[in-house]
């Protein structure tokens, strides 16, 4: 049910994934343990609607990936930076747009579900040298 899902990231050691579990708190059961991300999953977000999680893995990784939570799978993903990502927020009234901030990166996901891709604009910071470490 919408607003009932909790999920939480791991944070592992070299050589290993990182889990995603993701939990019905209702009736306090699992759902999904959902694995890609490399040493640590550095950031979690629901879609509005709860059809799906953005994951970022940490600095081992870096990578962003969308899943669907009905199935448990990845939809799509990529390369979330050249440098680090610490944060994930889906846009509040669009599932298929997301926004992603860390070592002086701001990024606009634009996610196309039909062909599995997504698809970054980077926001320009001008001079600013930022650290971005949450969204909402």
């Amino acid at each position: 049910t919408w607003g009932s899902l909790v999920a939480s990231g791991q944070n592992t050691h070299m050589g290993f994934q990182a889990d995603i579990c993701v939990f019905d708190f209702a009736t306090r059961t699992l759902l999904h343990r959902m694995t890609l991300h490399k040493v640590k999953v550095q950031a979690l977000a629901f879609s509005n609607d709860n059809k799906y999680l953005a994951s970022l893995g940490g600095q081992d990784d870096n990578t962003l990936v969308v899943w669907d939570l009905m199935t448990g799978r990845p939809l799509c993903g990529g390369p979330a930076s050249s440098n680090l990502s610490l944060c994930i927020s889906f846009f509040h009234n669009n599932s298929s747009k997301l926004v992603t901030g860390g070592h002086g990166v701001l990024r606009v996901w634009d996610v196309d579900f039909q062909n599995r891709k997504v698809t970054p604009t980077d926001i320009k910071l001008a001079s600013f040298t930022r650290i971005i470490n949450t969204l909402v």
